[in-house]
């Protein structure tokens, strides 16, 4: 952070930016390394703070909508370059799971429906679950009675992360 604070020094707007972008990200990856829970899949490492952190909310809307949303970093720990997949609602590899149905998103910020990882690099994406936007997505329903589960079911692995919605 020390660093980061140098970078404001700088005059040069795109300067400034060049000399922040890696500070920024290298910072992101040291708090969801101590702070969050980390799930290895394959050479992925998923790091989540879990629902009411930031980015991270369950509410149920004033016309009775639930809307989920999630916000996880990916760390490519191989020495290959890996790729994340969700083309769109039917054709994603990241979903909700209530132990009967998946329910797709309603949106996400996969650039062109994939994350490319370079070896030892981080990214931190949003997937949300609410109204059924077309296109083989679903509208996501909240039963209290159900326990919901946040699937990833990649090629190079899989595993449902408990959400524990309230």
């Amino acid at each position: 952070e020390a660093e980061l604070e140098k970078c404001s020094e700088i005059k040069v707007g795109y300067k400034r930016i060049d000399c922040e972008k890696p500070l920024k990200k290298a910072i992101t990856l040291y708090k969801y390394q101590t702070n969050a829970q980390k799930f290895e899949i394959g050479p992925i490492t998923y790091y989540w703070f879990g629902v009411g952190s930031e980015g991270n909310r369950f509410e149920i809307s004033p016309t009775g909508q639930a809307i989920l949303s999630i916000r996880m970093l990916a760390e490519n720990t191989s020495s290959e370059i890996t790729s994340m997949h969700c083309t769109s609602p039917s054709i994603c590899r990241y979903d909700v799971w209530d132990g009967t149905k998946a329910f797709k998103y309603s949106g996400m910020d996969f650039t062109s429906g994939e994350i490319v990882l370079n070896p030892a690099d981080s990214r931190e994406f949003n997937i949300l679950f609410g109204p059924n936007i077309g296109y083989g997505g679903t509208e996501f329903k909240f039963d209290p009675s159900k326990t919901y589960y946040f699937r990833i079911n990649e090629n190079f692995g899989s595993m449902n992360i408990p959400l524990e919605l309230k």
